[in-house]
């Protein structure tokens, strides 16, 4: 399987590494270090989305503090990274829907600075980028910009397909884009798909038969 992530999502998990490790702390501290360093990258994009667009503050500080939110970001994963700038595209997008002054030229150049540092780390994350269409029509002032625009997001998306248009279907059809999602038998990790395509195996040839609702207690 290759690799496909960009590496800048690893950035302040490896400086917080390279620092710790420079400094001679204990492993555990080390280990620690690139967990809380994602951790305080989400919360501080969090942070900055609750101030983009205020009437917003509650609801993201209601996912920023979900245990299930927590846990996922507070690891060596890239979901940390782009749920915390997914989270702050969309409120872009809402404060954008809302201003007096309609769509600008720098809330556009905004919106794409935060789409780029999200949508290339895995593709399907671009559906984010629907959120736009939360902008009515009456706040795009400038046709003309509304038309750039458009006519920019339909050669964007004919260049995505051209150039990784084959990993999305795979990625969509399979499980070989994302290896974390790969359970075997060996170390009974199971992933949804998987008991889909295995509703009865065995473990061993003397073994009983290993049925959807064991595997969906594993």
């Amino acid at each position: 399987v290759v690799n496909t992530v960009p590496l800048f999502v690893y950035v302040p998990a490896g400086f917080a590494i390279f620092i710790t490790r420079l400094a001679h702390l204990p492993y555990q501290i080390v280990l620690l270090s690139g967990r809380i360093s994602n951790l305080i990258i989400f919360l501080l994009l969090s942070i900055i989305s609750m101030r983009v667009y205020k009437p917003f503050r509650y609801v993201v500080a209601a996912i920023a503090m979900l245990p299930a939110t927590l846990w996922l970001v507070a690891s060596y994963s890239y979901d940390g990274w782009n749920l915390g700038f997914c989270i702050l595209f969309v409120v872009l997008c809402m404060r954008i829907r809302e201003q007096a002054c309609g769509v600008r030229v720098r809330d556009i150049i905004l919106l794409l600075m935060v789409l780029i540092l999200f949508a290339p780390v895995k593709y399907i994350y671009v559906i984010i980028g629907l959120a736009v269409f939360l902008v009515p029509l009456n706040q795009w002032k400038d046709k003309r910009l509304l038309a750039v625009c458009g006519m920019a997001a339909v050669l964007a998306g004919m260049a995505m397909a051209f150039s990784r248009g084959r990993e999305a279907i795979s990625y969509l059809t399979t499980s070989s884009m994302d290896v974390r999602g790969q359970g075997s038998i060996e170390n009974q990790s199971y992933t949804i798909g998987w008991v889909i395509r295995h509703p009865m195996i065995r473990r061993s040839p003397k073994s009983t038969p290993l049925t959807l609702t064991m595997l969906l207690r594993a």
